[in-house]
C-alpha cells in the first residue's frame, strides 16, 4: 500500500484551504496557481476521504401508450393486457382544447 508524501500532503491540504476562500471558485482558482484541476480534485478526494457519487438509475415503467404512426385509420394501441375498444377524439375538438389551453396560460 502507498504511503503519502507529507509534503505533498501538506501542499495539497494547504491549496485547499485556500480554495474555499477563493471567490471566483475552484477552476479560477486552480488557474491562478497553475493546477490541474483533474490533480486537485484526486487530492480533494484523497485528503478529505471522500467517495465518488454512484449514480444509480432504474427504469420506470412510461405511463404513456406507444404511438404506431401509419398511413390508414389512427389507431391507439394499449399495453398488451388492455383491451380498448373507443376512438380517438376528433381532430379539430384536441386543437380546440389546446387552443383553450394556451389562451389560459398568457
Amino acid at each position: 500500500m502507498k504511503t503519502l508524501n507529507n509534503d505533498k500532503f501538506e501542499y495539497w491540504r494547504n491549496h485547499l484551504e485556500q480554495s474555499i476562500k477563493y471567490p471566483n471558485g475552484v477552476q479560477a482558482y486552480c488557474n491562478a496557481n497553475r493546477l490541474a484541476t483533474s490533480a486537485y480534485y484526486k487530492w480533494r478526494q484523497r485528503i478529505l476521504n471522500l467517495k465518488p457519487l454512484k449514480i444509480v438509475s432504474k427504469k420506470v415503467k412510461s405511463p404513456f401508450l406507444p404511438v404506431v404512426v401509419s398511413a390508414g385509420e389512427p389507431k391507439m394501441q394499449g399495453y398488451p393486457h388492455q383491451q380498448r375498444s373507443h376512438q380517438l377524439p376528433n381532430s379539430r375538438w384536441v386543437a380546440e382544447v389546446i387552443a383553450n389551453v394556451i389562451r389560459g396560460l398568457v
